[in-house]
């Protein structure tokens, strides 16, 4: 795409220099739309000045393309003497020295202004150059099916080995895993963190990928164990303080050597991976259409969480943009409108199963096959943070009654159902607030929303308060013993009066 024809275009005269800016604007229109259909877009302009290239490095960020700079480093006078041939670009020498000084002056900072690639050449080089096109590391469109995707391992190796073990695969002589009819595995990230085995199942990962009987894509979890060991300031929680701890636990040579496999091996993982002729994508926590096989920060963030508001977290981690909508064990699949690209996102966290999909070449459906996993206090404890409003009180109604049923194995449905009715009512609970603006209202005069608000939550306090108790006093007669006692057995303190 030339300049010099879109300023023809504009104005019937490639030479007209007023026709620059509308030149440019059609030109940076037409170099959008194809980037955005994902064909080459190679500009030809003298692009001496930062300011110039500016926009064009913006250009393929917005569309999360590599910007590669081919400069022609062709001395001035060979310039000046070429322009003489020309004699429609008369502009004076003036005009191509200034060029030529700000083309030198540039040089040095191609990189720092945000070219992934700098190739400079001299007349020699020019003169023999060629160009190769090669796919973006994301794009492994020919690499086919069939493959099995594994997502959220957690350092649980024992059950990574037996969900390979059922999925088909055999143990080999290089310590790591193969499919005797080619299969090969998609680990979906976050290898690391929480379970007891994290080395154990990464040297596996490590080992099948440098065999080529698996592919890697990271998960956020993988990511902060690297920057953590290159001495990045990290929140050491989360399930990092495990992974931590195991590697630490190795001896001094083994430590060290670990740490470094490991930072060149989650360094250099893709972010998500565009497979079997562009009919399989797949990534860490999901992937827009638009993302797919393109390369960026904002496309690795995406992969690594998902929907971000752009914010951070109480562990430092992106903020999810719904935090309660969570993906499961269950493939998620998405199919595009244009190329009909098959998607599936496991981001699953550390839950009680590790999940193996597979996924053949010309099936309409994925089978999964889960191999179940311990789940601890805290792993519980970090999972149930994750839910929504609704979901926390449904749970902690559904906690009540196994305590009460474990408590109490002979248990009635109505007892049962009693102390889920007090449950609902414990869940809630306007006297916080309540007893904060009574002492206000004794200080200063409240605001008549501040009244509004005291006013509502009196009346509901003295209504949960009521129910609370007509069901206490039905269970207590239910139980044949006092409403104290009752009281006391499920830690229910008496209601404080405002």
């Amino acid at each position: 795409m030339s300049s010099d024809a879109f300023r023809a275009m504009v104005s019937d005269d490639e030479n007209d220099q007023a026709a620059t800016p509308d030149a440019f604007d059609a030109l940076h229109y037409l170099a959008s739309i194809r980037l955005r259909r994902r064909k080459l877009v190679a500009i030809d302009a003298t692009n001496v000045q930062a300011e110039a290239r500016k926009s064009l490095i913006q250009l393929a960020d917005r569309h999360d393309c590599l910007s590669v700079a081919i400069v022609l480093n062709v001395p001035e006078a060979v310039c000046q003497e070429r322009n003489k041939t020309r004699p429609d670009r008369q502009f004076g020498q003036h005009v191509v020295r200034n060029q030529s000084r700000q083309l030198h002056q540039s040089l040095r900072n191609l990189k720092r202004e945000g070219f992934r690639h700098v190739f400079i050449l001299n007349e020699e080089q020019i003169a023999n150059a060629q160009i190769s096109r090669t796919p973006l590391w994301t794009d492994r469109r020919t690499e086919k099916a069939p493959f099995d995707l594994i997502g959220d391992v957690h350092g649980c190796y024992d059950e990574l080995t037996e969900l390979l073990g059922k999925l088909g695969y055999l143990p080999n002589e290089t310590g790591g895993y193969a499919h005797p009819e080619g299969r090969r595995v998609v680990f979906l990230g976050d290898l690391v963190d929480r379970g007891n085995k994290v080395v154990e199942t990464v040297r596996l990962a490590m080992g099948m990928m440098a065999a080529g009987t698996a592919i890697c894509v990271p998960g956020n979890h993988d990511d902060k164990l690297k920057r953590a060991l290159q001495g990045k300031k990290v929140t050491v929680s989360h399930g990092l303080a495990d992974s931590l701890a195991q590697i630490e636990a190795l001896p001094e040579e083994e430590r060290e050597t670990f740490k470094t496999e490991y930072v060149a091996f989650a360094d250099g993982l893709i972010s998500h991976a565009w497979l079997d002729d562009g009919n399989l994508c797949a990534a860490h926590a999901g992937m827009k259409e638009e993302y797919i096989g393109r390369a960026s920060g904002r496309v690795r963030e995406f992969a690594l969480y998902g929907e971000t508001t752009g914010e951070s977290d109480e562990f430092g981690l992106p903020s999810k943009a719904n935090p309660s909508i969570r993906a499961s064990n269950e493939p998620r699949r998405t199919r595009g409108t244009q190329r009909k690209t098959e998607g599936t996102a496991l981001d699953t966290g550390y839950n009680r199963n590790i999940s193996g999909n597979h996924i053949a070449k010309d099936e309409e459906s994925m089978a999964t096959l889960s191999i179940r996993t311990q789940l601890t206090v805290d792993d519980f404890v970090e999972a149930a943070e994750q839910l929504s409003t609704p979901e926390l009180e449904k749970l902690a109604r559904r906690l009540l009654q196994i305590q009460a049923r474990r408590k109490a194995p002979n248990l009635s449905q109505r007892e049962a159902e009693l102390i889920e009715g007090i449950a609902q009512t414990s869940t809630f609970d306007p006297l916080p607030r309540l007893l904060f603006l009574t002492q206000e209202m004794e200080r200063r005069a409240l605001s008549q929303n501040e009244q509004n608000e005291l006013n509502a939550l009196a009346a509901q306090s003295e209504e949960l308060t009521a129910k609370r108790l007509a069901l206490l006093i039905e269970l207590s007669q239910l139980r044949r013993i006092s409403l104290p006692t009752l009281m006391k057995q499920l830690k229910i303190k008496a209601p404080e009066v405002v």
